[in-house]
């Protein structure tokens, strides 16, 4: 199992290549295997796109421009993967083999949905289908499609069932994989380790992210805010998670802090969770050999 960081979690620090090329060299040296890419930041995007990202804290600066295999030449990152939105997937699928082939991956993410009504169940199980035939159209191509969820798929569509519910139970395991996102569903109050035994093997690739209070002084109410903090400064029970992706046999775990870095700096914030990792990675490795001497 290896470990990476999304593109998105760089995306502050964008202003032009030095920076971009330095960003990458951090990583590489913090200890990670790689990055996970996406669409919309490998290529221009619409303006809409960075207008979005922007508002919600996680601004994409100038990435569309930069040549990322130009880049990525210059470093020994892996890339695990890259995010697409659907209306590429289905539209532009030459396209999408083609960047998949140029970054040596075999996993192709769909990023989130935009103006999808989840809480109906005709609406999603439409979308089952959808996906069914996006992931078989790129099985011909030797690519494997996962989706990846954000906290709305855990919504009800039924008093008993959850949208995801659905999506996992009418998506065909031949063609449609999970890189399941433990951080939304744990925050939303749904069991995210639930889901991973329930995803089992189909759980592919595992985005993560630690949840926790940013405030170190008084507290000035009983009632504090919690946000995305670094690995292991949180409250999630991350080692369970990582338990968990050994058994599923995921392929890599990637960090998404999706904002609130430490110090306001997501290359320091990505470094500091690396140490949870590497305390982690350092665990495993005298647990297995303690197994081996026994």
């Amino acid at each position: 199992m290896e470990f990476g960081v999304q593109q998105l979690q760089l995306g502050k620090v964008l202003s032009n290549k030095k920076n971009a090329l330095n960003a990458l060299k951090i990583i590489q040296a913090s200890g990670y295997d790689g990055i996970e890419l996406n669409g919309f930041m490998i290529r221009k995007s619409p303006w809409i796109v960075k207008f979005l990202t922007s508002m919600s804290g996680m601004p994409i600066k100038n990435s569309g421009k930069m040549n990322w295999k130009e880049l990525l030449d210059q470093v020994s990152l892996k890339v695990f993967s890259i995010h697409e939105d659907i209306d590429t997937l289905e539209k532009r699928l030459d396209d999408v083999v083609k960047e998949a082939t140029l970054f040596q991956t075999h996993n192709i993410v769909l990023t989130g949905l935009y103006q999808f009504e989840y809480s109906s169940k005709k609406e999603v199980l439409a979308l089952a289908e959808r996906l069914n035939k996006i992931g078989k159209n790129l099985s011909e191509h030797g690519l494997t499609f996962l989706y990846h969820n954000h906290n709305v798929e855990f919504v009800h569509v039924t008093p008993d069932r959850l949208a995801y519910d659905f999506i996992i139970e009418n998506t065909d395991p031949d063609y449609v994989s999970f890189e399941f996102d433990s951080y939304w569903p744990s925050i939303s109050g749904v069991d995210a380790l639930f889901y991973m035994k329930k995803l089992g093997k189909r759980q592919k690739l595992h985005h993560i992210c630690d949840h926790g209070n940013l405030s170190h002084k008084k507290f000035m109410t009983p009632i504090i805010s919690n946000e995305a903090v670094e690995l292991g400064t949180g409250n999630l029970n991350l080692l369970a998670f990582l338990k968990q992706d050994q058994e599923n046999e995921v392929e890599a775990v990637i960090l998404e802090q999706h904002k609130h870095y430490l110090h306001k700096n997501p290359i320091e914030s990505l470094c500091v969770s690396f140490d949870f990792i590497s305390q982690y990675k350092r665990e495993q490795k005298l647990f297995h050999s303690h197994q081996n001497n026994h």
